[in-house]
């Protein structure tokens, strides 16, 4: 199902949220241990879901990081993704539409977030927040979604 959904949001969209696809990374994040380790909510009662296929398994030339972030925003799973100004903590802002996603879809959307800026790799996870209400949601990490 989510195979279907990309490629009808892949379909020649045009950036509407620059920052999405060309995010700028602060230098303060060449730390060896990361700020974004200590700031990610981790809540014991909500569940961490992992995504059920690997974004490197698609093919590359259809589905470039442009045109699927690109989908994501246009279709309002996604809002934008910036690095916080006070703290330079990477977060992704979700639309409306990402609600109304299965869990297992969510997983999937926030992992392929993470392979395009391969942010788990470098910084730890980022942050989950409502596009409306600006308030943190979830949060992605090595050990996949956790949504509170």
């Amino acid at each position: 199902m989510l195979a279907v959904l990309l490629i009808a949001l892949t379909a020649g969209v045009l950036v509407t949220h620059p920052e999405v696809v060309d995010p700028i990374i602060p230098d303060h994040w060449n730390s060896s241990r990361s700020a974004i380790e200590e700031l990610i909510v981790e809540n014991p009662h909500a569940p961490t879901v992992q995504p059920n296929w690997q974004p490197s398994s698609w093919d590359s030339n259809a589905y470039n990081t442009q045109k699927m972030v690109s989908g994501f925003v246009d279709s309002d799973i996604i809002y934008n993704a910036y690095f916080e100004p006070n703290w330079g903590t990477p977060t992704v802002k979700v639309g409306p539409n990402f609600y109304r996603l299965s869990t297992s879809d969510k997983a999937n959307v926030m992992a392929y977030m993470n392979q395009a800026y391969n942010i788990t790799s470098t910084e730890g996870g980022f942050l989950i927040k409502d596009w409306r209400s600006g308030k943190t949601i979830g949060s992605y990490s090595r050990n996949g979604l956790t949504l509170l």
